[in-house]
This record gives C-alpha cells, sequence and structure tokens, in this order.
C-alpha cells in the first residue's frame, strides 16, 4: 500500500530531476547576466500538466507541482495498513507525519484526499535564476559540483515550456560553438562546457542542446501586488 500510494507519486514528481542531465556547466548561465530574486510577472501563475494531471504553481520565487488524489477505505483495509490510522475521524499519513481531509461515506467507508507536493525550483544559493532573452533560465547545482539548467518560455498564449540539456548526434556541432570536457564515467555520458554570453546565446538559437520536456497549460495569472 505504501508503494502503490504514496511511492508511485513521490516517483512521479521526481522523474524530471531524477537523473543528471548529460550536459552540465561549470558556472550558472548566462555568464555576466545578473541573478533574479524573482520570476517575471508573466511567468507565474498556476498552470496544468496534462502528461501526469498535476498542477504547477509559478510563484515569486519558486516552482512546485500539486497533485490531488482521492481514494476510497472499507474498515476492515485501514485495519491491515501500517502507514495510516484512524485518530477522532481523521485519517492520519506516518509517511507524510500529517492528516488527510477525510470524509464518512454512507457505506461506512472513509474517503480520504492526498495532496502531493513537490519543489522543482526554490531561488538560492545552489539554485539560480536568471533571464535571458525570453526564457527564465534555471540553474541547479547538481551533487558533483557542476549546473544543470532548464528554460523556461512562454508560448503566445501564455503557456509555459519546460527545455532540459540533451546530446546531439553530431558533438562536433557543439565544439564549433564552444569547447566540449568529456566527463563521462562508467555509468553515465556526461559532458561539460563554460561558454561566454555570446556562445550561450549561439546554443540558444541552434537548439542543438535544447529539447522540449513539458507543457503547461495556464489556468490562472498571478496578480501583481
Amino acid at each position: 500500500m505504501k508503494i502503490s500510494i504514496y511511492l508511485s507519486f513521490v516517483l512521479l514528481f521526481m522523474g524530471i530531476i531524477a537523473c543528471e542531465q548529460p550536459i552540465v556547466f561549470s558556472e550558472p548561465q548566462p555568464e555576466r547576466i545578473p541573478p533574479s530574486l524573482s520570476f517575471h510577472l508573466p511567468f507565474r501563475g498556476t498552470f496544468f500538466c496534462e502528461e501526469d494531471t498535476s498542477v504547477v504553481h509559478v510563484h515569486n520565487n519558486c516552482i512546485f507541482k500539486e497533485k490531488v488524489w482521492q481514494f476510497d477505505l472499507l474498515q476492515e483495509n485501514l485495519d491491515s495498513l501500517q502507514d495510516l490510522q484512524l485518530i477522532n475521524g481523521q485519517l492520519f499519513s506516518d509517511f507524510y507525519d500529517s492528516f488527510l481531509d477525510t470524509k464518512i461515506l454512507p457505506n461506512g467507508s472513509y474517503r480520504g484526499t492526498l495532496v502531493v507536493r513537490d519543489t522543482f525550483f526554490q531561488i538560492g544559493k545552489k539554485e539560480v535564476l536568471k533571464y535571458f532573452r525570453g526564457y527564465q533560465v534555471l540553474n541547479k547545482y547538481n551533487r558533483s559540483g557542476d549546473w544543470e539548467i532548464w528554460l523556461l518560455g512562454l508560448d503566445e498564449y501564455l503557456n509555459l515550456t519546460l527545455h532540459k540539456t540533451v546530446l546531439p548526434e553530431d558533438l562536433n556541432k557543439i565544439k564549433e560553438i564552444t569547447p566540449l570536457e568529456d566527463i563521462s564515467t562508467s555509468e553515465k555520458k556526461q559532458y561539460r562546457m563554460k561558454p561566454t554570453i555570446i556562445e550561450f546565446s549561439d546554443l540558444l538559437n541552434s537548439r542543438l542542446i535544447f529539447e522540449a520536456c513539458g507543457y503547461y497549460e495556464r489556468i490562472e495569472l498571478e496578480k501583481s501586488l
């Protein structure tokens, strides 16, 4: 039960950032562009991800995904679970150490509402935001001491597009723009680069290393204070 209900949702939300990207950077990108203290207002709001039916929230200084899931439990099933218990008429999750919104149905079963949230990006020392040529550039410091980046863009309807780095078939095309350092191991194939701002702009134009990995339809635009 714990794996099927809880772990599956954790894995679902962590899918985007579970593995290191094949191209990393030695410093936040692009160089010489000062970090932003907040997301630009047009990028903020609430969005729907059709792929996993989650809701994406972009606030002043963070991005997080949220999934609401309902489940019904008979009393006999509840008694056999170790990670859920009933306290004063409310389901309590030991896994999340919190109460779930609970309703008692006419047949005596319990309907619980589980809200799973996962923070994708939070502006700070190890998560640096920059704005460049219409994109919010999300720089995340990884365990290897390098920076991975995502590009957050807007389409003509103010919906969000998310791009990650990928390896093209022909690496020589990248090397024509900026040097590549091979840091591959027996477990992964990976390259590091340190482009100038002009080289980063050329990489952006060429689309050699960027690939769309998410599309989020706007539900609500965040209002300025």
